[in-house]
């Protein structure tokens, strides 16, 4: 690789707010830690997620989550995306401010 791809790369993978947090969610994937829950908001920005509770049953599980950064009180939708080991999860949520 020359010297000025090698750079390029460099300098996109520091400009990418997105390279980090997908990092750490496909290496909390790959070593077991459970499922991680990705979010796309209706401006088509991704916002990633951090585990606070979680709840439920055989029948199901509910996750408490904080969503970084913030999503916009502009924003009338998301799509929610979480993935473990063996499956994958997606839903489209309208939002309601109050």
């Amino acid at each position: 690789m020359s010297w000025s791809t090698a750079f390029r790369l460099r300098q996109f993978a520091r400009g990418s707010l997105w390279l980090l947090p997908l990092a750490g969610g496909l290496l909390g994937v790959l070593l077991g830690s459970g499922p991680v829950t990705w979010i796309r908001d209706s401006g088509g920005r991704w916002h990633a997620t951090r585990t606070l509770g979680r709840s439920g049953n055989a029948g199901g599980t509910a996750l408490r989550v904080e969503v970084v950064p913030a999503l916009s009180r502009a924003t009338t939708w998301i799509e929610v995306i979480t993935t473990g080991r063996s499956a994958e999860a997606r839903a489209r949520l309208p939002l309601r401010w109050e």
